[in-house]
């Protein structure tokens, strides 16, 4: 097992534990078709090194919070962003794979860095045709930086609906 500290808390030096009062539910914050993590074409998410999760094959251009928290990170490009969760869970969100390669065409953040958001508030809008027409594929892994803190119990494969449940976390004691 790896002592390497959460990818948000090496990014921002935090320490924060999560809090272990109750599980969290995190919603899916696009529709479209679940896929497990280990089937995205990038390793870096297939092989979990930024942490577990699922991807979404989005049947929309749109991203909603998966969780009441704040806005951790937001990329320049706004192809990615992260959540740190009122119950402590470190989420990423990454459109698609290389658009960072786009340098911020198509992507519109409805949301900033700092901010406090609520589960189901929109945070980014895509162009997903333009994005899948200018070659890039757009699975969007959902994943945990910390998950190594939770006991994660994953929606199955296929179809889900915006603000279904995604993914349930239990803090590991």
């Amino acid at each position: 097992m790896s002592t390497q500290k959460p990818f948000f808390s090496r990014l921002f030096g935090k320490t924060d534990k999560p809090s272990s009062d109750t599980a969290e539910v995190l919603a899916c914050p696009v529709s479209g078709k679940v896929i497990p993590i280990e089937m995205v074409a990038d390793q870096t998410f297939s092989q979990k090194i930024l942490g577990d999760g699922l991807a979404i094959e989005p049947a929309e251009g749109m991203i909603y919070s998966p969780s009441d928290g704040v806005v951790s990170a937001l990329m320049d490009t706004n192809h990615a962003l992260g959540i740190t969760s009122a119950k402590g869970a470190e989420i990423l969100i990454h459109v698609g794979r290389d658009t960072v390669e786009l340098g911020g065409k198509y992507f519109t953040a409805h949301t900033r860095e700092g901010m406090a958001v609520k589960q189901g508030e929109l945070l980014l809008t895509f162009d997903l045709e333009g994005i899948r027409a200018a070659g890039f594929d757009t699975t969007t892994p959902i994943v945990v930086s910390n998950s190594q803190d939770f006991d994660m119990e994953k929606a199955g494969p296929g179809a889900i609906a915006k603000g279904e449940a995604l993914l349930t976390l239990r803090p590991k004691n």
